[in-house]
């Protein structure tokens, strides 16, 4: 049985990255942060065709059915105008559901005399809310208590072998990137940006490459699925629940094939997806974030297969971009003293404005990010502080994207303001120029 998240998604996913970089205009800023909604309407149309070695044959399909979500966080997919058709028409039809929201829909065919083929369309709106995420409950502890006892299985390694997050290298590992953070977010901050810093995509002419956890540890380069598993693997050894999402990103007419990222559970927010991988969208819709805009979500930590015969699958869209967040160099907020302010940060290679001049890419280039501003008491930090945004003939995104964390004191009086900066320095020139400045202005709020 072939699972839907285990699909190669190696050429849309190089394809996907290096076209990426040639949609922006060129001035725009180095270090930024998006503010505003991403809203997108798709009509997404999902076919499957299933061909037996051998005639007549049984054969029965499944579709992931994409329903309406509203996330407690940030983000909602509503889904309308849902149509399946088969041909020929099955023997018999059935619907299911399950405790994570998901549905599925399986079509059988007894004794087909050719090949089968199940459709689905539906139009999906979907929106993503760029803002600074406010925490207030998500202190990082290593209890499995404070999480409801439905949600602490997602702790656990999967019966597949493929999250082996009691490894002992993978525990090791977590400990490391997360000694000294403070809150939950923070944590999953490091995991994702160490994932951007040291696993690699797979290009086309890498097919052997291992998705299980332990094997993306070892080989550091893999696709979708393994960014995914290993992501999930060390975030549950630093004792904070995540799973496994899979769907389709609706970045272009034909979007290829399916994708994977994650979800992670937070004690004040819920479930929250994050883009684990570097597969962000196409054509300069938005710049890269670990967020996921243009994401349709259709299963999520589910384990059904799509056909035990032999199928092929295609995905097409008409999509149509209704609003995009702005990029800012400033940004500012109010929060009560304790309460904590998270932003999606991005750090963008200013070397990509020349790319009609490359003949072979621009060159790694090293950055060096400093924090400027902090008052004495106040809690301020990024999830990493150096970085390599890589050479595009790797694969590699011309962006990457952290988090820029702002805990008041809890003494800090109403009125109170901070003036934070974040500089980005080229590293690897000479003088460690300043490539970038982003600045951010917190208010202790009147209660």
């Amino acid at each position: 049985m072939q699972r839907l998240g285990q699909v190669c998604l190696v050429a849309i996913l190089f394809l996907s990255i290096s076209t990426f970089a040639f949609a922006y205009e060129p001035g725009g800023p180095v270090l930024f942060v998006l503010d505003g909604s991403f809203i997108q309407e798709t009509d997404y149309t999902y076919a499957i065709t299933a061909t037996p070695e051998t005639f007549p044959s049984d054969v029965s399909l499944t579709m992931h059915v994409p329903v309406t979500r509203t996330w407690q966080y940030r983000r909602s997919q509503e889904i309308s105008d849902l149509q399946q058709t088969w041909n020929p028409t099955p023997s018999a039809t059935e619907q299911r559901t399950d405790a994570m929201g998901n549905a599925w829909s399986t079509a059988s065919w007894l004794a087909a005399s050719q090949a089968v083929e199940a459709v689905e369309q539906v139009t999906c709106r979907e929106e993503t809310q760029f803002e600074p995420i406010v925490t207030w409950d998500n202190y990082h502890t290593a209890s499995k208590l404070r999480y409801p006892e439905d949600v602490r299985q997602w702790l656990e390694p999967d019966p597949y072998g493929f999250i082996q997050s009691d490894a002992p290298e993978i525990r090791q590992l977590a400990r490391d990137l997360v000694a000294g953070a403070v809150l939950q977010i923070d944590v999953v901050g490091r995991i994702l940006a160490w994932m951007h810093e040291n696993v690699r995509a797979a290009r086309c002419d890498e097919p052997d490459y291992k998705v299980d956890a332990l094997g993306v540890l070892e080989g550091r380069v893999t696709d979708c699925v393994g960014f995914s598993n290993l992501s999930i693997a060390l975030i549950r050894a630093a004792t904070i629940p995540a799973i496994p999402v899979s769907g389709v990103v609706v970045d272009s007419e034909e979007p290829g094939v399916g994708h994977a990222w994650i979800s992670v559970y937070f004690t004040d927010l819920g479930w929250f997806e994050f883009e684990s991988s570097g597969w962000m969208p196409a054509y300069g819709e938005i710049p890269q974030t670990i967020l996921t805009p243009q994401h349709i979500t259709l299963d999520i930590a589910g384990d059904v297969g799509i056909s035990g015969t032999p199928f092929s699958e295609t995905h097409t869209c008409a999509l149509d971009v209704l609003e995009k967040p702005r990029e800012l160099g400033f940004v500012s907020a109010e929060t009560s003293p304790g309460d904590a302010l998270t932003w999606v940060i991005s750090v963008r290679s200013p070397c990509y404005y020349e790319i009609y001049e490359w003949e072979y890419g621009y060159r790694d280039l090293p950055v060096s990010l400093s924090l400027d501003g902090v008052p004495a008491g106040w809690r301020v930090s990024l999830t990493a502080t150096d970085l390599l945004i890589r050479n595009q003939e790797l694969g590699a995104s011309p962006t990457r994207s952290l988090l820029l964390t702002i805990i008041p004191a809890h003494t800090a009086e109403a009125g109170t303001q901070a003036v934070i900066t974040v500089t980005a320095r080229d590293t690897g020139t000479e003088g460690s120029p300043v490539i970038g400045t982003l600045t951010a202005a917190v208010t202790i709020r009147s209660d």
